[in-house]
């Protein structure tokens, strides 16, 4: 009990920044955001992305505060609702700010017989940990149109199962080695997909 209390405490101080000095040379957290930032906006005017009305855009005006824009609402201070202190050249940012998908699944129509698309659903994230898809079940090739290729999931993905008795919180990474032979999987409607942009590493988020 004592050694998961001491690891426990240590994740914590490393999620605040706590555990070694801060450099200039690691870099700046808000450049990145404000990178992303930039590429989302290209996306959208390309058309690749849709643009979220209601997005959140976190910042440190003048003073140090943070303060946060949501959609074309006016900025609000949110000092008094972070967890913590974070060091100088960190920041904070919504999930949604540095995912370029980020989505429950859809409700899949399954085939017995036609085997050719398998569906990532709760019992693919195992509960010792990582991801297998032998319990996978199949969509009806009829109905693929309903999966644009956003849905595929790719390399990098953090699936979380959103609902289900006994696997809800499971977490995995999705490697596209796991599927072999087949052409793509896709998430049922109890999987979240989190995919972030490239400059972040899924294995923190």
């Amino acid at each position: 009990m004592k050694k998961n209390n001491l690891r426990i405490s240590i994740l914590q101080q490393a999620i605040e920044g706590k555990l070694v000095p801060q450099l200039a040379a690691d870099g700046n957290a808000q450049d990145l955001v404000d990178n992303i930032r930039e590429h989302k906006a290209e996306l959208i005017r390309e058309k690749k992305l849709k643009k979220d009305p209601n997005e959140s855009y976190i910042y440190r005006d003048d003073e140090g505060h943070f303060m946060e824009r949501i959609g074309k609402q006016e900025p609000v201070c949110i000092d008094e609702n972070l967890p913590f202190v974070v060091p100088e050249g960190w920041t904070w940012a919504r999930l949604g700010e540095i995912c370029d998908f980020l989505s429950r699944g859809k409700s899949p129509i399954y085939s017995d017989i036609r085997r050719k698309y398998p569906v990532f659903a709760q019992k693919c994230n195992l509960k010792e940990g990582g991801i297998s898809i032998e319990k996978a079940l199949f969509l009806d090739p009829d109905t693929l149109t309903k999966w644009p290729d956003i849905y595929h999931l790719r390399t990098g993905d953090v699936l979380i199962n959103s609902t289900g008795t006994g696997t809800v919180g499971r977490v995995g990474i999705f490697n596209l080695s796991c599927i072999g032979n087949y052409p793509f999987i896709v998430p049922d409607s109890h999987v979240s997909v989190v995919r972030t942009f490239n400059d972040i590493e899924s294995k923190y988020v």
